[in-house]
């Protein structure tokens, strides 16, 4: 219990626009710490690459029947097309490859509308790599962005972790977690899209909202599951505040710890009723 007798449990958590109780954030550590893992995770990538690469196909692979097989084979003849092993990154270098030319995009995707909703792990590509032309150019590129996304997902959940009074290490492990070479393996957005929802997280527990609202934008457009993320933020942050409210107006908390589970709405009947007595 602390002196203005709110719970400790309650006090040690990070709130809105509580960053100036938060230590500063240890960017040499959380960096070096993500680029160890970095650096052993996109091993690992490339180590599966040279060893599966006849049984289950490239960076980017298409069986013949597949949307992009078009594109594939003028852009990589040499690559053989068969169906098993194929998977999304075809879906994300069409996109690279003609960013801006949507009818020429779409040609080479399953479900055009769905796959140009998230394109930001494209576009970073095309930034990267604005020839507009394709080939191992742009393919390499999409796989420099994704070794690059390992290293800010490191940072981002480091930084979450140190934010939320944990240990920055975590930052080295995110690059080596099955997810994030998997996405590396074939040329995915899945990586990016953690590691933007994590840095959104962080900026915003640590009072940056601008900051968050963009990086929070970005994962949406980066892969849509993120925006469930955000919702558990919103969810997280309102409970803090009610709780505090509960408490400021002398109900006990754990008055809320008996409300039904998933009940939030009675967690602010409760709160409300109390502030109305």
């Amino acid at each position: 219990m602390t002196a203005d007798g709110v719970d400790d449990a309650v006090g040690d958590a990070p709130r809105p626009g509580s960053a100036d109780r938060l230590a500063p954030l240890p960017w040499r550590s959380l960096v070096l710490l993500a680029l160890l893992g970095t650096v052993l995770g996109a091993s690992l990538t490339l180590l599966d690459l040279g060893r599966t690469r006849e049984s289950n196909g490239g960076l980017i692979h298409t069986g013949p029947e597949g949307p992009a097989a078009a594109l594939m084979a003028e852009d990589f003849p040499d690559e053989p097309q068969f169906r098993y092993g194929e998977h999304d990154g075809p879906m994300f270098y069409a996109v690279a490859r003609d960013p801006w030319d949507l009818d020429r995009a779409a040609a080479s995707l399953d479900r055009p509308r769905y796959r140009l909703q998230h394109p930001v792990f494209s576009w970073l590509a095309w930034l990267a790599h604005p020839t507009g032309t394709g080939g191992d150019g742009l393919l390499w590129t999409m796989f420099g962005v994704g070794v690059a996304s390992m290293v800010l997902g490191g940072v981002a959940v480091g930084a979450l972790s140190h934010t939320l009074r944990g240990p920055i290490w975590l930052a080295a492990v995110l690059p080596i977690l099955p997810g994030a070479t998997v996405s590396l393996r074939i040329t995915v957005a899945d990586t990016l899209a953690v590691a933007l929802l994590a840095a959104a997280l962080a900026a915003s527990l640590r009072g940056r909202d601008g900051l968050a609202v963009a990086l929070g934008v970005a994962a949406v457009l980066t892969k849509e599951p993120m925006i469930l993320g955000l919702g558990g933020l919103a969810l997280w942050q309102y409970g803090v505040l009610e709780l505090e409210r509960a408490i400021a107006s002398g109900i006990d908390p754990t008055t809320l710890a008996i409300c039904p589970a998933g009940g939030l709405g009675d967690v602010h009947r409760v709160v409300a009723h109390a502030l109305q007595v």
